[in-house]
């Protein structure tokens, strides 16, 4: 890796300061490991979604997956929905998720106003090194049809 960096600051200033953009962990490999705090990373799975007609709309079961993959531990303490229409709803939260790890929420419900609905998702917390975690994602539905936007 050393020689890499090496290569990336003969190839001048402008180079070597995109190369630390895209991995500023590459300049750290002759620092002592205890150095390096990670931050968990948090990402989102929807899982066995069921989709059923409901009135004039469809209605989206699904177990909601939160994986860490960085290796550090985090909870999430805070959750917010928004709808399209602008109509917000959150409260105090408190799941849990190991390092390496997931936590499920299983049947969760979508229930959209219409034939087309934008579900915008904000999760705050905190991991286990003291560094605020952030997720935001968006379940976009139209008939009976959906994709999430991380």
């Amino acid at each position: 890796m050393m020689a890499c960096v090496k290569l990336s600051l003969t190839l001048g200033a402008i180079a070597a300061a995109a190369f630390m953009l895209v991995s500023p962990s590459a300049f750290a490999a002759d620092a002592p490991s205890s150095d390096i705090v990670k931050t968990a990373q948090i990402s989102v799975e929807l899982r066995n979604m069921r989709v059923e007609k409901a009135g004039e709309v469809y209605r989206f079961t699904h177990d909601r997956a939160f994986v860490e993959t960085a290796g550090v531990g985090a909870t999430l303490t805070q959750g917010q929905v928004c709808f399209l229409s602008g109509l917000c709803s959150g409260k105090p939260i408190e799941y849990r998720l190991e390092a390496k790890g997931e936590y499920v929420i299983r049947d969760a419900v979508l229930e959209p106003l219409g034939d087309e609905e934008q579900f915008a998702f904000t999760y705050q917390g905190e991991d286990d090194n003291g560094r605020a975690v952030n997720l935001f994602f968006r379940i976009t539905v139209k008939g009976d049809s959906y994709e999430i936007v991380q």
